[in-house]
């Protein structure tokens, strides 16, 4: 684990994955990083989700600097956050008190909201999710158990506490 006197700037992420709140984070680890390309944040971690798109964009960037950043799970990681705080291929760790909520997505909610099923809003919402959920489903079976799939398949949210998210990350590790 990383040590304060390593640590050269603190960040708090406490927000939805939107462009706005991802965008503010990346500018303030790339002031630190640009000042010293040694310099490492440690970013306290906590979302609700958001769009997979924006955690996706977030997720390739923290990657690209991460011997610049430690990354701390606090409160919750749910939904999209959950996939880039499992992802993230730099330092991380899960603070106690710590859960995530896990689930498919809303495919069904939304493409029932789409009443013309010929509209091109539809044919690109329902393509782009068939592609969402296929590599989610790849996520999944990395890192899930066979009861939590289950419940997912099931349209149920898992549920993991701080000791299931610490044995997903030492699970990673070997």
């Amino acid at each position: 684990m990383i040590g304060i006197k390593e640590i050269d700037d603190i960040a708090v992420f406490d927000f939805e994955l939107t462009s706005e709140t991802i965008e503010k984070l990346m500018d303030g680890i790339q002031q630190l990083v640009v000042r010293n390309p040694e310099a490492k944040m440690f970013v306290y971690f906590s979302s609700t989700g958001g769009s997979l798109a924006h955690a996706q964009i977030l997720l390739d960037y923290l990657n690209k600097v991460q011997n610049n950043v430690f990354l701390a799970a606090f409160h919750q990681i749910s939904s999209a956050a959950f996939k880039i705080f499992v992802d993230f291929r730099g330092e991380k760790m899960v603070m106690p008190y710590c859960f995530a909520t896990v689930h498919e997505g809303t495919k069904e909610l939304i493409s029932r909201e789409l009443k013309d099923r010929e509209s091109f809003d539809y044919f690109m919402y329902t393509d782009i999710m068939e592609e969402m959920s296929a590599d989610m489903g790849l996520f999944y079976k990395k890192h899930l158990t066979d009861d939590e799939l289950l419940k997912i398949c099931n349209g149920k949210d898992v549920y993991l506490n701080t000791k299931r998210l610490r044995d997903i990350l030492d699970e990673d590790k070997n």
